[in-house]
């Protein structure tokens, strides 16, 4: 399991001895944890948004690492690959970001 988000109500301190526990059960595995943020926290390609009404927003979320470089049109792609690079930004872009937190 790479990416798992969990909705913690019961505390700091008992989340950090509930991820303290799960971490002494196998020496094989190793969990661990980011909190939120300035009421933001990234969750696979989302950045998760909580609004002042308690609500969550999201929009896309890009590392500082990306170089925004895909496949070139003219390349030797068959033109269903190309379509598929240009459908996947588009869905990114108007699905996943709600219009409140263009930035």
């Amino acid at each position: 399991m790479d990416e798992t988000s969990v909705n913690w109500p019961h505390g700091d301190k008992e989340l950090s001895n509930s991820l303290d526990h799960l971490n002494i059960i196998s020496n094989d595995i190793k969990f661990t944890m980011e909190v939120e943020e300035k009421n933001k926290i990234q969750f696979l390609e989302i950045l998760l948004i909580r609004n002042e009404d308690g609500s969550l927003g999201h929009k896309v979320f890009t590392k500082k690492a990306h170089i925004d470089n895909y496949v070139h049109a003219d390349s030797h792609h068959h033109p269903a690959q190309n379509m598929g690079v240009l459908r996947t930004i588009f869905t990114r872009a108007f699905k996943i970001s709600y219009t409140s937190h263009s930035e």
